[in-house]
């Protein structure tokens, strides 16, 4: 596999899981009208109502959370994440406030790290330093 398809590659999954995440969001309220609601008055059980709910929550947060921690095809580093991979649990423990403050001010058009532009399949892309 050449460095341009696993760039490529990359980048396909990246904007295949931010689509699926964001029509996840967007389908929420229909299908819980016009899906769970009939059930739900059909069988009289909330457990289904909460299934859904939690359920679809959980698999929004998987998607949404796969590209928070995308790694960067060039320098193999999360790309929207300043600290590394290996103190990964505890630093996002520790750090969840600060993080999000400093995540506002962040540019996400380029890797922290080594200044890949997003979506470029080019490995001589202009870097950072």
């Amino acid at each position: 596999m050449t460095e341009m398809e696993k760039y490529t590659q990359a980048w396909n999954k990246y904007k295949r899981n931010e689509q699926i995440g964001k029509w996840l969001l967007i389908l929420f309220v229909p299908i819980l009208y016009f899906v769970i609601r009939p059930l739900y008055i059909q069988y009289e059980s909330n457990y289904l109502l909460y299934g859904y709910m939690v359920l679809w929550i959980l698999l929004a947060y998987v998607f949404y959370r796969d590209n928070q921690t995308f790694i960067c095809p060039r320098c193999g580093e999360f790309f929207h994440r300043k600290f590394d991979k290996d103190d990964f649990i505890f630093r996002s423990a520790m750090l969840l406030i600060t993080q999000r403050r400093e995540q506002q001010k962040i540019n996400y058009s380029k890797c922290l790290h080594c200044g890949l532009p997003k979506w470029s399949t080019d490995s001589n892309a202009k870097s950072a330093t």
